[in-house]
């Protein structure tokens, strides 16, 4: 079913979204320091396809406040959690 598969997706990203916020709160500040702990069951040749997902995610959090970012957000910026 559609709605099943929807509601299915749109938890998996937003656990994700929780993954890296708690990232943040650990102090990891780049995105190449969070992939290898929240992808640690995959194997490290998708890291950097983990890494664009991340990115992705930080896109979002930057722009709606919960997230800051020096400059504009990409894979060797520093992020830091919005006071």
């Amino acid at each position: 079913e559609v709605a099943s598969f929807i509601a299915a997706y749109r938890a998996h990203r937003l656990d994700r979204e929780s993954q890296i916020l708690a990232q943040l709160a650990a102090g990891h500040a780049h995105i190449m320091d969070m992939v290898p702990a929240m992808y640690a069951d995959v194997d490290p040749r998708l890291h950097p396809a983990a890494a664009h997902s991340v990115l992705a995610h930080l896109v979002r959090l930057v722009k709606i406040g919960r997230v800051h970012c020096n400059g504009a957000p990409g894979l060797s910026s520093v992020y830091t959690l919005a006071a």
